[in-house]
Formats: structure tokens, sequence, C-alpha cells
């Protein structure tokens, strides 16, 4: 075990000094080296994942697991946890530390070490702060072994550099993190609210998108522009003269909001057996999966490519089996799909596959999958689904609409992401 090369610095502001944490503290240990016996109800027993930084008491949930009051007794003799004390992660994700702010009693294991500062030299919220800190992880990852899974021993802890302010000093700093902190809290709430109104914003823009109100019908634009237009009747009738004419009041795809209960103007209603021929994909040695020409599609997506093709049409691919049923994708041309995957052999051209797509995935396929034990989804599930069909070309334009919109939302939630993760580095 080496000590931290370089000397702690020398322009301290007036009155700070740095100690070592074996000079300033009363104790210095871990926790049991030997698993106990855990027992249904009994004496908490912690461990790393119960140590949660900037909270209040512990969080019990991450990890909870008991001993019985004579085990916790004996542990005692050795690593006995009172208020005031710190505990300090040495294994892992080292340095994560939380200050002891409960009265009753626990026991810890050997992957937490504890420190009792010395009375009155400290505020001890202030030595939780320090030993959070980047100053002090950074001395923590040079006095750890390196190994991939760090671990910070008690001779390395006793050799940390404390930075030391005097006693009212360290309780300013103190309150002004924690005004710091809330304010943190607050905007991170904020950024939280805004991350779900995007969620809310996708589901408007497919609510409105198959309600004929997102972009214009081609029956206005016909109208405005002085021409004919090709209704979803018409086409329909083009594929199959023995095509009754539905009613504009029918039952449609299951979506988060209330369905239309007129169709647009222009619209029909269509089971989509009469607009696909489904085919399940076929089985590929995974390990025959390299870098060929064409891409291996699966209930994940793509999965690898190979020097071999199924289809060679753009077509839709839906998740068959599992957990990963019911997940629709778009194909590009020449394409491998596997047998945990169902696809569209055959596609009516009187349907836009970017729209097929977005009618599938409002379809909620995962929630309507088959089976009482591992779901699934097969072609008879897939037949029954309605088809809310516009004439051709106003389907391509909701098509680009929803990816034009799509496109905005996810820049907005990238943005949103990335300042999550600022509010997460802020407190270091």
């Amino acid at each position: 075990m080496r000590d931290i090369d370089n000397e702690p610095p020398t322009d301290l502001p007036e009155g700070w000094i740095y100690k070592k944490a074996g000079t300033i503290s009363l104790k210095i240990t871990d926790g049991t080296h030997k698993t106990p016996n855990y027992v249904t109800f009994g004496v908490p027993f912690l461990s790393t994942a119960n140590i949660q930084p900037f909270t209040k008491g512990f969080n019990f949930s991450n990890y909870e697991r008991y001993i019985t009051e004579e085990e916790h007794l004996e542990l005692c003799k050795r690593c006995k946890p009172e208020k005031g004390d710190l505990l300090i992660s040495k294994c892992g994700t080292i340095g994560r530390t939380k200050e002891i702010d409960v009265e009753y009693s626990f026991s810890i294991f050997v992957g937490l070490a504890l420190l009792r500062p010395m009375k009155g030299l400290f505020y001890n919220k202030y030595l939780e702060y320090y030993f959070n800190s980047d100053i002090a992880y950074k001395q923590m990852t040079e006095l750890s072994p390196g190994s991939t899974r760090n671990t910070l021993a008690i001779n390395a802890l006793m050799n940390l550099n404390i930075l030391i302010s005097p006693i009212n000093e360290q309780k300013r700093i103190v309150a002004k993190i924690d005004e710091i902190f809330e304010q943190v809290a607050k905007v991170k709430e904020s950024l939280e609210k805004s991350k779900k109104l995007v969620k809310q914003f996708r589901k408007m823009v497919l609510t409105k998108a198959f309600k004929g109100e997102l972009v214009p019908t081609e029956a206005e634009l016909a109208r405005h522009e002085g021409r004919d237009y090709e209704t979803a009747s018409q086409l329909l009738t083009k594929i199959n003269q023995n095509t009754p004419k539905t009613k504009n009041q029918a039952n449609v795809p299951p979506t988060d909001s209330e369905p239309p209960t007129d169709l647009p103007e222009g619209w029909d209603i269509i089971e989509a057996e009469k607009l696909f021929r489904w085919t399940s994909g076929k089985f590929i040695n995974g390990g025959a999966i390299s870098n060929g020409l064409y891409p291996v599609f699966g209930g994940n997506g793509i999965s690898g490519y190979l020097n071999e093709y199924l289809i060679d049409i753009p077509t839709i691919v839906i998740g068959r089996v599992g957990a990963l049923c019911g997940n629709v994708y778009i194909s590009t041309g020449r394409t491998w799909i596997t047998d945990n995957a169902i696809y569209a052999k055959k596609v009516i051209p009187i349907i836009d596959i970017g729209y097929a797509y977005w009618i599938f995935t409002i379809s909620n396929l995962n929630k309507s999958s088959g089976g009482s034990g591992q779901p699934f989804v097969n072609q008879k599930i897939l037949n029954a689904i309605k088809i809310l069909l516009p004439p051709l070309e106003e389907q391509k334009r909701i098509v680009a609409k929803i990816e034009e919109l799509y496109a905005f939302a996810d820049e907005i939630e990238a943005q949103i992401d990335f300042a999550l993760k600022r509010t997460d580095t802020i407190k270091q």
C-alpha cells in the first residue's frame, strides 16, 4: 500500500489545515469479515448498497437484511456504529459516505468502514460532504490497489488527508451546501416533470395523427386546390371488389387516448389481414452471424449481419415471443428475419410502410399479446388489428410530421437528460 505521492497544498485559506484521518479520529475500523446468519426479522445489517449520501437516515429497501440481537451484540465488540460516526464505502464505488443520523442499532458488513471523529474538532456533516467530494475521492483512488474492483484498505483510509477549517466556518459551509442542494433538488424535480411532459407530447402527437388532426387531410387539400383525390374506400375497392364499404363508426386500434367516434373524411377502416401476409422468420445459429452484407432482424431489432437474406423488400418486423414480443421495426431492403420475429412477407401497396409502423406501434402489442405464461404475438393477433386508413398521400404526410415532431421531442429529451446528469454531478 502506497501513500499518496503529492503533498497537500500549502496555499490554504487562513486558519485551515490538513490532517491525516488517522490522527483526528477516535476509531477507524470496518464491518465484520464473516457473513452472518440472516433472519427474517431482527437488527438491520447494512452494506454499501444502503449508503445514500446527502439523505436523511438509511435506505433499507436497497438491501434489506437482518441478524439476531445476539449476533449483533457479538459484532458490536469489534465495531459498534453510533450516531455521529461516518460510514464509508471501501469496496466497489469507494468513498461514498453517510453520517449516522439515527439512534437505532444496526451492524455493518466488511464493505463499509467506520470513522469516529474527535469531538469538537468537526461539524460531522462537514466531514460527510468532504468525503463525498472529488478532493477526497481522488486521494482514495490513489490509495486503493487499482484493481478492477477498487478496495480501500483501512490503513489507506487512515492516511487520507482531511482538510479542516474552523468549526464555525464548517457550519457555514454546510449551511451553504445545503442551500445549494435544495436548489438543485428543485431543478431536478422540474426537469423530471419536463421529461414527463415530453412523453405526454409524443402520445398527443399520435392521438392527433390518427384522428386526422396532425396534418391537413387529403380531402381538405383537394377542395382547396380544386382537384379530385382517391379515398381510402376507393383504394380498398381496387384490391378487393368484394370488400364491403365500412361505416364511419368502428372500433380502432387501442391507444392511450379515446379513439375517434367518426373517421376523418376520406378515411376507412380495415382489418390488417386484408393488407398483410404474415410469416415467421427462420432460425439462424447465433455463431453464424458475422459482419456480412445484410442485417439480421429479431425481436430486439438488428442483432448482426449475414451474407444471406430472407426478404428483399422493406417490411414490418414484429417481435414474436417473450419480453420482446410486440416490438415493431421497419427492415430496409435485403434482410434476414430470425424465428423470434414475425414479418410481413407481402404488403398491399395501398398502405405506406412508415404509416403501418406507427399503426402497429400504437396497437400496444406488448399488452395485448397472448399466452398465460410466456407472452407471444402470432398471425391471428396481428390479423385482427383494425387499420385506420387515410388516402396514401395523406399517410405519407402523417408519417413525415410524426417523425419531425418525434425528432424534436428526442432533442428536448436529450437536453433534459444531459441537465439531469449535470444535477447529479453538481454535488461533487
